[in-house]
C-alpha cells in the first residue's frame, strides 16, 4: 500500500468517526437526561429505588464505555466512577442521593458546554473531589 493510499484510507477513516460523533453527541444528551430522569425518581417519595439505582448504572456504564471513543475523556472518568460507586449496591439514603447528584450534575455541566477531552487540571480536580465524595460515604 502506497502513502498516499494509507493517507487517504486514514482521512476517510476520520471523517466516518466525524461522522458518528454527531450522533453519538445527541446519544449522550439522551443518555443525561436518562441520569437526571433517574435521580428526581431517587429523590422523590419512593419506596423501590431499584429500578432508578439499576437504569443510573445501565447508563452510565454505556456512557463510560462510549464517549472516550469519541473525545469526552473527562465524561468516561466521571461516569466510570458512578458505575463503581453503583456497582456496590448502595443502600438508598440521602448520602447515596447526594452522591448520584454531584456526579449527575458534573456529567449534565459537561455535557451541556460540549466539554471534550480530559478537562485539564480542573477535570483532575473534579474527578478528585468525587472520589473523595464516595470514600466519605
Amino acid at each position: 500500500m502506497s502513502e498516499d493510499n494509507a493517507d487517504e484510507i486514514l482521512a476517510r477513516a476520520h471523517a466516518a468517526v466525524a461522522a458518528l460523533k454527531e450522533g453519538y453527541r445527541a446519544q449522550l444528551v439522551q443518555d443525561i437526561e436518562t441520569l437526571r430522569a433517574c435521580l428526581h425518581a431517587l429523590e422523590g417519595e419512593q419506596t423501590d429505588a431499584e429500578a432508578p439505582l439499576q437504569e443510573l448504572f445501565v447508563t452510565s456504564h454505556n456512557v463510560k464505555g462510549q464517549a472516550g471513543t469519541f473525545g469526552y475523556d473527562l465524561i468516561t472518568s466521571i461516569s466510570e466512577l458512578l458505575c463503581e460507586f453503583l456497582r456496590a449496591k448502595p443502600a438508598l439514603s440521602d448520602d447515596v442521593v447526594l452522591i448520584v447528584r454531584a456526579h449527575v450534575d458534573a456529567l449534565s455541566l459537561l455535557v451541556d458546554h460540549d466539554v471534550e477531552g480530559n478537562g485539564g487540571e480542573l477535570g483532575t480536580e473534579v474527578v478528585e473531589k468525587l472520589k473523595r465524595l464516595q470514600e466519605a460515604a
